[in-house]
This record gives structure tokens, C-alpha cells and sequence, in this order.
């Protein structure tokens, strides 16, 4: 068997092989065309070999004139040798979404299925009168060994970051497509065409290139890109990305336009995720897979790409590990507005994004600063339940007995597994309850929060995967039913209740007079002295215009949360601002590590996510409206809760 130059070094520039002494000049320098033997004959792949390094394969496309077939041949190089090969990107489909594999490349006397797109590139790059060395994802991996493209498509962005230049085919060109080229190269003047360039820009944009989830990787991480259209090229740098990023005024740009060639790669890879979320791919997975390449090394040593997994496992998976990469809950605000028939269907947890739904998903501005997530972390509610007080002392024996019936190893229990447990164990052991009486029995829910802060004083939040059952009397809903379905388990400070939804979803359609809206600012709250001698026209302030600040400080933070697509509340204490679709009842809670407020509903024994909201004032302490003093804390209630 020949020498397939293993062991390459460089000697006086010169490139030898030290396993058999040989100069490697080229790749496959004496490679001649060869047409199948059998036009049905398949192309079979030999397979790469991983053992000394990455390798994978180049396409070595021969010369041909426009009508001949397209002859290739496929080599295997260690990408740590450094070969000089370009990559192409373009979209599998064409225009009218056909992406059949209908068309066929010969390849060293076998034959390779490809789509008319792939075909067509081929054709246009070939060289006239010599081979040109191309990495291509169709024909340089073996698509029926997923293995193989487990490790192909984790080494994809070093594929591109190593590849001299990356080749962006759009297709055939039309009038259109020749004039904004024309326009990039800057054979057209901005001020004299920018009318008939808008004319051309959708035509330009709608190519599926630009909505393709792959090109974000391979354009960020290529060190030059050239796009070919037609007969035309242009140099797809920062200049011709800002000429067309300053024609969209008025459209939403594609993803394909927020990262420049030869750009960083971003460490956020949450922020990545959501920057891609509205690019089209055909395989679900791949919105995870495809821009793995753009997050730090680190990252992707620790997510492995395995395509024998369904889309769920994929979206629970890499929810799970962002959620311990992080340390805190952002992961929650990108399942915000995804409804709830999304992971109904799909039998997923609430909490989990579902990457593959497009979103208009605006975030909302940061609410909870660190003094307030400091405070929500390190202390329980400072007021006891009503009940609880008055009967925890004469009960102490009874739950010391209860306590030490439980198992020594265990998760830590939600406030609602704990109520039921403990409600159950009264049933079970019924000489318990009767011996109490129902007149000294105490609230089961007050118990049920101090148990929590006895036993789960310093937990903030898990997520929980299989069979959480403790013991035999704890009830069903209380387990989590799949481990392809964990829940996240959290320590939650309930702060509201919705009590009325507005029609309101623009700051504009916001009335001036906030005599329609019966919030917290139409609440007059008096402290002790201020009450005695207040009148309409205030004159006991210590600052006359509290009001008025108050109410200018609502529009200012109106004018920020309200847009199109959200929809504003009114609650027990405060009005908010939310995107998802809420309902009368819904609960608002501050989560630990979480610097938003979010919106949960209760279903059985735990809760669903719908999204984060906006709370007006929420933590702040109540004023009184005539002085500006201090009359309340914010009322918490902090439980440890189960979001599905």
C-alpha cells in the first residue's frame, strides 16, 4: 500500500515525509481525470483515519470546459500540515427550494450525488487549464456515515479558519444580481444609482445563502471570501457588507450580515445562538450544531456533536449545558414567547429554547441590578406565614419524627413536594393527626416553606433528570416523569399576580391620562402624619413634585419595555410589560441568579415558563405619595419551585 504521507515535516522548506523519504510537492500532482466504469456505480469512500492528527478530505476538481461533466477526485490531508485548498459555502437548495439530490459528480471511477447548486459551482469554479483544490461539505464527507460527520461537522470551523480563501456561490445571476455587484465593486456611484439599487436589493437578499445557518460560521471564520453570482464576483469584506447593511434601513438584515469575514469568534455562545435563531436550516439540530464552530474552544471540547441524537435531546442538551457553563438562568429568557404549543407537541420542558422556532424575541432591559440579586440569594422571606409562629414550637416532635423517616441521600425537595410528603406522611401514619386534632393542626403550606429553609438553605437551582422519588407516599406529579425531559428545580421569590390584561401594545396607544389605568400610581398611599392633614393639593410635601416624578418615571419606563408584539398588565401591586401570551392569574417570580422577573403558571404541582417580563417597581419599597417616605418592603414569598 502506498505511503499516504503520515508524518510530513518541513526541512530547508522543503516538505518530506519521514515515513518513506519522499518530497511532497502537491497533494495529487499526477492526478488525471477518470469517468466511472459503471454510470451506477457509487463512489465508495475510503475512511479517514484520526489516529495522527484531524484529517480530512479536498475535492481535486479537473479542468473542463462549461458543458463537460464534472470530474473530481478526493484526497485525504491532515489539516496540521497546512494544504492549500479553498472552501466553498453556498446553500444546498436552489432558488424554488428544490434540494434532491438529483445531479451526479464523477469521482475516481465512481459516482456522487449532489444538488443542483453544488453541481452548478463546480461547473462555474473550475479552472481552465489547471486542478483547483476545494473543500467541499457534500462530496468531502461521507453523508451516509454519521460517525464521520459527527467529526467533520465539530471540526468545521477549523476547516474554514485553515482554508485559503472561502468561495461563496449565490447561483446563476440575473439583471439584478449583475447590478448590485456592479454597485459593490464600485463600478456604480452610491449618489447617482441608489435608487435603482434599492430596487435590487430584495432580489440580492432573498438568494438562501443569506438565510442559511451554516454561512455564519464559515463566513466569520474565513480569512478572505470572494462571492461569485453568475459571471460576476466581489470581495465579501466589511466595505460590501456596509454598503448593503446601509441599503436595508427599513428591513431587517439577515443574519448572513452581522458577522464580517475573518471576524472574532464569540465567546457568548448564548448570544450566538440567538443571533442565528431566525436562519433557516433543514436539519433542526444543525441551529446548534452549525455555529458550534464560533464558540471558544473550551466550549466545544464540552459539547460534543453526535447527530444520533433527536432534535430534543440536542435543545435539552445544550440548554443543560449552558445552564452550568453560565452559572445562572439567562438560558430562560430565550424560551420566552415560544407558546406553549412549541414544547407541548414536542414533549419538552417549558424552560428549554427551541431554537428551530423563528422568534421576534426583543429582549427587555435588565431589571434587577446586584444588590438585588445579593439580596434575593442570601435571604429567605423575612415574614413567617400567619399560622406557622404560632404552632412550629409544639410541633417539633412531630417533625423531627417525620424528618428522620426520610432517606439520608436525596435532591432537594421542591416547597410543594415537601407539603405534599408531609401532608401524605400524616395520612400515613394517621395516630399522628388524630393525636394533634384539626383545631392545633398547622397551615401544611407554612410548614411546608420552613422545611424548605431548614433543609435547602443555601440551594439557588438544579436541574433534576429521571426518578426523583424519595419515598413511597410522595405523589406522581411530583416526579419528573422523563430524563429526556428534566425540570429545572429553582429557589423562587413570588413577587406578583396578574389580576387584568390591557390591550395596550405600543407605547403610542399608551393613554396620556392615567385615569384608565388603575395602577400603582393611582393608589394614594399616605404614611402616618401625611394622612392626618393630607388634602388635594398637597402642601405638607417635603418634595412637592413626588408625584409627578412618579408618574414621569412610569412613561420613561413605558416608552422603554413597550413595543410591537408585548403586551401590558396590570397586577395585584404594579402594572408590567410581557411578550408572551398571558392570562389572569399568571405569576410573576424573581429567580434566583435571573436579573429579570419572569412569568410562570401554575399547572398541578409545578409551574411553565411563558417568559420574561417587565414589573414596574418591582422589589421597591412602597412611598408615600405625599412625603416620599418609606412605608413597605416589597412582599416576597420564597418557595423552591419545579418549572417543566
Amino acid at each position: 500500500m502506498p505511503c499516504r504521507h503520515h508524518d510530513i515535516q518541513v526541512f530547508d522548506g522543503l516538505r518530506c515525509c519521514l515515513a518513506c523519504g519522499e518530497t511532497v510537492f502537491d497533494i495529487v500532482k499526477d492526478a488525471k481525470p477518470e469517468l466511472p466504469r459503471s454510470q451506477n456505480a457509487p463512489y465508495e469512500y475510503a475512511h479517514l483515519n484520526y489516529a495522527l492528527g484531524p484529517e480530512i478530505r479536498l475535492c481535486v476538481l479537473f479542468p473542463g470546459r462549461l458543458s463537460d461533466q464534472v470530474v473530481v477526485d478526493l484526497v485525504h490531508v491532515y489539516i496540521r500540515d497546512h494544504p492549500p485548498y479553498e472552501a466553498l459555502s453556498y446553500a444546498w437548495a436552489t432558488q424554488n427550494g428544490d434540494d434532491s439530490l438529483s445531479q451526479t459528480v464523477h469521482c475516481h471511477g465512481g459516482s456522487i450525488t449532489v444538488t443542483k447548486t453544488c453541481e452548478a459551482a463546480l461547473r462555474r469554479l473550475r479552472l481552465p487549464g489547471r486542478n483547483r483544490y476545494l473543500w467541499v461539505d457534500a462530496l468531502c464527507i461521507d453523508q451516509s456515515n454519521v460517525k464521520e460527520r459527527n467529526h467533520q461537522v465539530g471540526i468545521m470551523g477549523t476547516i474554514y479558519a485553515n482554508a485559503s480563501q472561502v468561495i461563496i456561490y449565490l447561483g446563476p445571476g440575473t439583471r439584478a444580481t449583475d447590478r448590485m455587484l456592479n454597485y459593490l465593486n464600485g463600478d456604480e456611484s452610491d449618489s447617482d444609482k441608489r435608487i435603482v439599487i434599492y430596487s435590487v436589493l430584495n432580489n440580492f437578499l432573498d438568494h438562501r445563502w443569506f438565510d442559511r445557518v451554516w454561512v455564519l460560521q464559515e463566513i466569520a471564520l474565513a480569512k478572505l471570501a470572494i462571492m461569485v453570482v453568475g459571471t460576476k464576483t466581489t470581495h465579501w469584506n466589511s466595505e460590501a457588507i456596509n454598503k448593503v447593511l446601509n441599503l436595508c434601513r427599513g428591513r431587517e438584515p439577515p443574519s448572513a450580515l452581522r458577522w464580517l469575514p475573518a471576524s472574532q469568534p464569540e465567546c457568548d455562545f448564548l448570544s450566538v445562538l440567538h443571533k442565528s435563531r431566525n436562519c433557516t436550516s433543514t436539519d433542526p439540530r444543525d441551529k446548534v450544531y452549525a455555529v458550534l464552530g464560533l464558540a471558544n474552544a473550551d466550549f466545544q471540547n464540552g459539547f460534543p456533536i453526535d447527530y444520533s441524537l433527536t432534535t430534543e435531546e440536542v435543545y435539552t442538551q445544550i440548554a443543560t449545558h449552558l445552564f452550568y457553563v453560565e452559572g445562572d438562568l439567562r438560558i430562560l429568557k430565550y424560551a420566552s414567547g415560544q407558546g406553549e404549543d412549541a414544547w407541548k407537541l414536542r414533549g419538552m420542558s417549558s424552560w428549554i429554547p427551541q431554537w428551530d422556532v423563528k422568534s421576534g424575541y426583543d429582549p427587555l432591559p435588565l431589571q434587577f441590578h446586584a444588590d438585588d440579586l445579593n439580596h434575593l440569594m442570601s435571604t429567605w422571606s423575612r415574614k413567617s406565614p400567619q399560622h406557622h409562629a404560632q404552632t412550629i414550637d409544639s410541633l417539633n416532635w412531630l417533625l423531627d419524627t417525620f424528618l428522620r423517616d426520610l432517606p439520608e441521600e436525596q435532591q432537594p425537595l421542591s416547597s410543594n413536594a415537601w407539603l405534599q410528603s408531609f401532608d401524605m406522611w400524616l395520612d400515613y401514619t394517621k395516630r399522628n393527626r388524630s393525636s394533634i386534632g384539626n383545631d392545633s393542626m398547622p397551615d401544611l403550606e407554612s410548614i411546608s416553606l420552613s422545611l424548605t429553609q431548614i433543609k435547602s438553605l443555601n440551594f439557588h437551582s438544579v436541574i433534576v433528570k429521571g426518578d426523583t422519588r424519595v419515598h413511597s407516599w410522595e405523589v406522581a406529579d411530583a416526579v419528573v416523569p422523563s430524563p429526556k425531559s428534566p425540570c429545572l428545580r429553582v429557589r423562587a421569590h413570588l413577587l406578583d399576580t396578574i389580576s387584568r390584561i390591557f390591550g395596550f401594545r405600543s407605547y403610542s396607544s399608551l393613554p396620556h391620562s392615567l385615569n384608565n389605568l388603575p395602577h400603582i400610581l393611582e393608589r394614594r398611599r399616605l404614611c402616618g402624619p401625611c394622612s392626618k392633614h393630607f388634602v388635594a393639593t398637597s402642601i405638607c410635601q417635603h418634595t412637592p413634585t413626588i408625584h409627578h416624578t412618579m408618574s414621569e418615571e412610569f412613561h420613561r419606563d413605558m416608552k422603554r419595555v413597550l413595543g410591537d408584539g408585548k403586551t401590558m398588565f396590570e397586577t395585584e401591586r404594579s402594572v408590567g410589560v410581557a411578550q408572551a401570551q398571558v392570562r389572569v392569574s399568571d405569576e410573576i417570580f424573581a429567580l434566583d441568579g435571573a436579573d429579570v422577573p419572569f412569568i410562570l403558571r401554575r399547572v398541578g404541582k409545578h409551574y411553565v415558563l411563558l417568559g420574561e417580563c417587565f414589573l414596574y417597581k418591582a422589589l421597591r419599597d412602597a412611598l408615600c405619595t405625599c412625603c416620599g417616605c418609606k412605608l413597605e418592603e416589597w412582599p416576597i414569598v420564597t418557595q423552591i419551585i419545579d418549572i417543566w
